[in-house]
């Protein structure tokens, strides 16, 4: 009876050891899930302990340097028992470098892709005020030669005019000379007709004369 109160004090002590560490145990396996979610997100290392603060826990450091975290701001966790020594999170550090450095290549090429754009927008606008240029040559080009036609009808329609009023005259001139030769034509012959007549009137004269003569 005496020698058992001490073992079962000392039974009691193990139990409720065990359970501290069972139940610090769970705290860092959470911890752990937490740190590798918040590692795969974060671009930085101040991104990644703010990630761990965000979710309810404390960072805590010793002389300056970064320690540990403190699960619920209550059981303290060394960064390295984690599984996250310095060298891990120097690696945030080459991650944020690298992430820098694609930005940066990201952004001088959109700058070489704006200026790219900008030159074959000024190269298409260019070409679209050569081919405009071009085009009004053509236009213009086309209106003289279409004015050049017209002016060219028109002058054929006035020649054809005039050569239809020089026939008309022409032909007004033949109409009076012909009018004139047939005038004439009837006046020769109205004089040969009045000569015959008139001879003929002498020569009955003529003959009644005789006849008179003769019956005297």
């Amino acid at each position: 009876m005496v020698h058992s109160l001490p073992e079962h004090g000392k039974k009691e002590k193990e139990g409720v050891k065990k359970n501290i560490n069972s139940d610090r145990n769970l705290d860092k396996d959470n911890l752990v899930v937490l740190l590798d979610a918040a590692y795969k997100k974060s671009t930085s290392k101040e991104h990644f302990l703010s990630q761990i603060q965000a979710s309810g826990h404390e960072i805590y450091y010793r002389d300056g340097r970064l320690q540990g975290i403190k699960f619920e701001g209550e059981r303290k966790f060394r960064m390295k028992n984690l599984g996250y020594d310095e060298k891990k999170l120097m690696e945030l550090g080459n991650r944020e470098k690298s992430i820098k450095e694609m930005q940066e290549l990201r952004a001088g090429r959109n700058v070489r892709q704006k200026e790219q754009a900008q030159k074959q927008a000024e190269k298409l606008n260019g070409e679209k005020a050569v081919t405009s240029q071009v085009m009004s040559k053509e236009e213009t080009a086309l209106k003289d030669l279409r004015e050049m036609r017209q002016s060219r009808t028109r002058d054929m329609e006035k020649s054809d005019s005039r050569d239809d009023s020089g026939r008309d005259m022409a032909d007004d001139r033949n109409d009076n000379l012909n009018s004139n030769d047939r005038f004439s034509r009837d006046d020769d012959n109205k004089q040969d007709t009045d000569k015959d007549s008139g001879a003929d009137n002498s020569a009955q004269n003529n003959s009644e004369q005789d006849d008179m003569f003769r019956h005297k």
